[in-house]
């Protein structure tokens, strides 16, 4: 049995791109393959002992994917997972990982092992503990939930000063100095979802599926990590001071539309608009201000970046603001709104 701390992280400060070096090395999209979309990149070994692995269809981020499924049990011999060898690919103390996945199920003692770096030898790594947070064993835990049966955004990384970071869903959950994740074994495999095979610990094993697995070298940075995360999910967002608006999800490449009437979120793909990479897709919120404290402001999802207008339809005013990447907010960019205004705003974009 484990024992860990948990770890609480409050008003994390985002810092800009620009300051990453970390480049991506490998991507693999599991589209009925273990082949990296690169050709310099290894592929993926899979361990089946029972057979049972494969590709199948998932939602992932309410968006249709083509998922890899590994299905094994507890007992060491009988784990199911993934490996890949590192050799010429990453550095190994400079590294990040990124994943979407869900776990299907609870091992023996409720720990379920996502990255080993030790040759399955050793019981320290990376996993979900059993309080259901992320953990890097021995070190500590992080504080937020990560649930089975639901895909989770997780990005490890590495860096050369010694420290490991982790993120679930774009919030960092870890910050430690150690280098208990460096891949310092002769054949440097990062094993995914197997757990050790000797050594105490052992059984911490969980089926599962994985919808997509990218390898940096260096380490990613907050800002990045979350950009990461939102251009995975679904078309969808958020407004505020705009009472009881009205937004129209259009996807210009299929021709398809949806209406959605909300006072806070909303989400074009749950509401039936499907959505595929690349798809040129407009969405038009409108509603009247309703707060003098508040500006027009909110979150769009699902775009690397975006177009936006906002127009006062109440005095004519608008203004545009280019190359959006999630946060936007119409006064602040210019627009003149006071309480009663009806107000436009159009977002246009691709899908990521």
């Amino acid at each position: 049995m484990k024992f860990t701390k948990i770890v609480l992280f409050a008003g994390l400060i985002l810092p800009s791109l620009n300051v990453c070096a970390a480049t991506l090395k490998a991507t693999y999209q599991f589209n009925n393959t273990l082949l990296a979309q690169e050709s310099t990149a290894p592929a993926l070994t899979e361990t089946n002992p029972l057979g049972l692995n494969g590709f199948e269809d998932a939602v992932v981020f309410n968006r249709p994917l083509r998922v890899f499924h590994w299905d094994g049990d507890t007992t060491p011999n009988l784990q199911a997972g993934l490996s890949l060898d590192t050799r010429g690919l990453i550095p190994a103390n400079s590294y990040s990982v990124e994943m979407a996945f869900e776990f299907s199920g609870i091992s023996t003692n409720g720990w379920r092992r996502i990255i080993d770096v030790q040759d399955r030898t050793s019981d320290d790594g990376f996993y979900v503990d059993s309080s259901d947070h992320l953990n890097i064993f021995p070190e500590q835990g992080g504080a937020a939930l990560v649930p089975f049966n639901t895909f989770h955004h997780i990005v490890l990384t590495v860096n050369t000063a010694g420290t490991v970071q982790a993120y679930l869903d774009g919030k960092q959950q870890l910050n430690l100095a150690t280098t208990q994740m460096n891949l310092n074994t002769p054949h440097r495999i990062m094993n995914f979802f197997l757990d050790n095979t000797l050594g105490g610990g052992q059984g911490e094993f969980s089926d599962g599926r994985i919808a997509w697995l990218r390898i940096y070298k260096g380490d990613l940075k907050a800002a990045q990590v979350k950009q990461l995360y939102t251009s995975g999910v679904s078309v969808s967002g958020s407004a505020i001071d705009l009472g009881a608006y009205n937004v129209s999800c259009n996807n210009l490449t299929s021709g398809k539309t949806v209406s959605i009437k909300t006072r806070s979120k909303f989400d074009c793909e749950q509401q039936g608009l499907a959505v595929k990479p690349a798809d040129n897709v407009t969405l038009i919120a409108q509603g009247s201000k309703t707060d003098a404290t508040k500006t027009v402001k909110g979150i769009i999802l699902g775009f690397s970046k975006f177009n936006l207008q906002c127009d006062n339809l109440t005095t004519g005013a608008a203004i545009t603001v280019p190359d959006v990447k999630s946060s936007w907010d119409c006064e602040n960019a210019g627009l003149s709104v006071t309480v009663g205004d009806t107000v436009k705003v159009t977002v246009q974009g691709n899908a990521h």
